[in-house]
């Protein structure tokens, strides 16, 4: 009769140790953002204790073999896989509140980051001070009205001329061959690709261009009037930008010529796939170097 009576002492002393310790833990679950570094200190050294006591009770926890103790055994191992992401959650945002404490959590990631940052700085010669933008957004070429009229008038007529001597080629040849008049096609395709090309330039040079650099992430935006266009390029780990010259084709170089910021140099990198990506062909060559060095910077030390 005894020893029932010290087994069920045991079982109940068990139980309420059990509850008391989830009415300790439970306001950990709670948010912390309020929290100052004296209370954030005081609740690491509350929970080291918990820790400790949360092991020991662990084994423990078969003795509680009452349907209504359930709850209370699945509660308190939960709670006890949860304390060490707790433990570093309360660490991190203590780093936060008290930058240097020395029980804060630093976080190893954005530590590098920040050494990655400063010594990209130092090689390029750039002071700490000297910002760099989280994003970059530039103009990277205005429109160019006076170009874009002179490309697009040649590329309108180039283009039309090609589809009139076309039709009267293809079509006087029919008569005379049949359908293998229609082998002319391939011929006349050769040059509505250069009328395409000449008007796409065109439609270049009427836009205006801008960029948005979020670290490798590179958007291109190009407006002219109610028309806009947006492309999304990863940038090549190892791409530089650089200043190239185009070397445009004998049929329009002419007429590429005819403005003084046509698509003589460009901003040119490679993207993730190995392909060219160019930009800045209309800007002037003062911007389009000041635009390069910037994008170089960037890269260097958010890239």
């Amino acid at each position: 009769m005894l020893s029932q009576q010290a087994e069920y002492h045991d079982e109940h002393e068990l139980r309420e140790r059990a509850k008391r310790w989830i009415a300790q833990f439970a306001p950990y679950l709670d948010t912390i953002e309020s929290f100052e570094a004296s209370e954030l200190r005081e609740r690491l050294k509350t929970l080291e204790e918990l820790k400790r006591e949360g092991q020991e009770l662990l084994p423990l926890l078969p003795q509680l073999w009452n349907f209504d103790d359930v709850a209370i055994a699945d509660t308190l191992r939960s709670a006890v896989e949860q304390l060490p992401s707790i433990e570093s959650e309360l660490r991190r945002h203590l780093s936060l509140v008290s930058p240097g404490d020395p029980l804060g959590e630093v976080n190893l990631d954005v530590l590098q980051e920040k050494l990655s940052e400063r010594q990209a700085r130092q090689e390029l010669g750039l002071e700490n001070s000297q910002p760099v933008p989280i994003v970059l957004e530039e103009v990277s070429s205005p429109p160019n009205p006076s170009v874009g009229t002179t490309i697009g008038i040649f590329g309108l007529g180039w283009t039309l001329f090609t589809t009139f001597h076309c039709i009267m080629m293809v079509g006087g040849m029919f008569k005379a061959f049949g359908p293998l008049a229609l082998l002319l096609l391939a011929f006349y395709s050769m040059f509505f690709m250069v009328g395409y090309k000449t008007l796409r330039t065109a439609y270049l040079a009427f836009s205006a261009e801008s960029i948005q650099l979020d670290r490798r992430t590179l958007t291109i935006t190009r407006k002219a009037g109610p028309f806009v266009s947006e492309k999304i390029i990863e940038l090549a780990p190892d791409t530089i930008p650089a200043i190239e010259s185009t070397s445009p084709s004998n049929s329009h170089r002419g007429v590429m010529s005819a403005g003084r910021q046509g698509l003589n140099e460009q901003i040119k990198m490679t993207d993730v796939h190995g392909k060219e990506v160019s930009i800045a062909g209309f800007a002037t060559r003062e911007s389009r170097e000041k635009l390069c060095k910037k994008i170089s910077q960037y890269l260097a030390v958010r890239g």
